[in-house]
């Protein structure tokens, strides 16, 4: 399936990654699903995703999903959407990119699913 729609997966826990992965690419995206969020900001600096997926929860690793977020948006004039995961509440944070909204603890595909872009 030709589709523009890319998403970039980024969570530690393999069993989820391809959990989201693929279901988003039974949606249409294409998808590229990392574990290490180094290696994912360096990923999405050199793509246009229209979707981040993104373990706010992330670690161990360089940085956290605070810290992906930060790097997001040093690098990127208009970043892509992110939909956060988070294992717990985070609290009331204000994100440096734009959310399309904030998933706490196990979820379904199909809530995330409704939080995508039309």
């Amino acid at each position: 399936m030709l589709t523009n729609k890319k998403a970039l997966v980024v969570h530690h826990e393999t069993g989820s990654l391809d959990d989201i992965a693929n279901n988003l690419e039974r949606l249409g995206y294409n998808v590229v699903a990392l574990s290490d969020t180094l290696q994912a900001i360096e990923v999405a600096g050199k793509n246009d995703f229209s979707l981040i997926v993104l373990d706010y929860t992330i670690g161990p690793g360089p940085f956290d999903g605070a810290g992906f977020m930060r790097k997001l948006a040093e690098r990127h004039a208009n970043p892509p959407n992110v939909i956060v995961l988070a294992k717990y509440g985070i609290g009331h944070h204000k994100f440096p990119v734009k959310t399309l909204g904030t998933i706490i603890g196990a979820f379904s595909f199909r809530q995330l699913e409704q939080l995508l872009p039309a």
